[in-house]
């Protein structure tokens, strides 16, 4: 069975391993203890819990004056990859962000990681909306990409 929560800032454990997985996924560019700490506090840090590992997370970062935020961050582990976790952990994402009045989700993305371009637009409905290059220095291009949130409906009784 899959656990799925938000992690606190304090959790020191939860967030060594997730910094774990973070650099799993991003190498050097991966997140520390602290700056995950930092990221829960400021935003959401959600993390995927199977047979008491972290398989995947999620940060999710508000923009100021505005009811849209940022995907910061998601992976999965290797052995998660293909399984679709990741989209899972999205879904998990949207409902987390529409109960708190999120209208839009951003992300961006490497022009080159053709499997994440085909779930965001294919399997999740995210559209491309511009492209950033040297975004983050020198050859190295992002893909930005946006989704509406689908706001839950209420029952409305009379």
């Amino acid at each position: 069975m899959i656990e799925i929560r938000a992690l606190k800032p304090d959790e020191w454990s939860l967030l060594t391993k997730t910094s774990e997985l973070e650099r799993e996924g991003f190498h050097e560019s991966g997140l520390t203890p602290d700056s995950l700490a930092l990221m829960a506090r400021c935003g959401i840090l959600l993390v995927f819990i199977e047979n008491n590992q972290i398989i995947g997370e999620a940060i999710l970062l508000r923009y100021i004056q505005e009811n849209s935020a940022l995907l910061f961050s998601l992976v999965t582990t290797s052995a998660s990859r293909r399984k679709g976790r990741a989209q899972q952990i999205l879904k998990e994402a949207f409902k987390h962000l529409s109960s708190h009045g999120i209208e839009k989700l951003f992300l961006t993305v490497s022009p080159d990681n053709e499997g994440a371009i085909s779930l965001y637009t294919k399997k999740l409905g995210f559209k491309v909306t511009q492209n950033l290059p040297d975004h983050f220095g020198p050859g190295k291009h992002r893909v930005l990409m946006e989704k509406i949130i689908e706001r839950k409906q209420e029952s409305l009784s009379q």
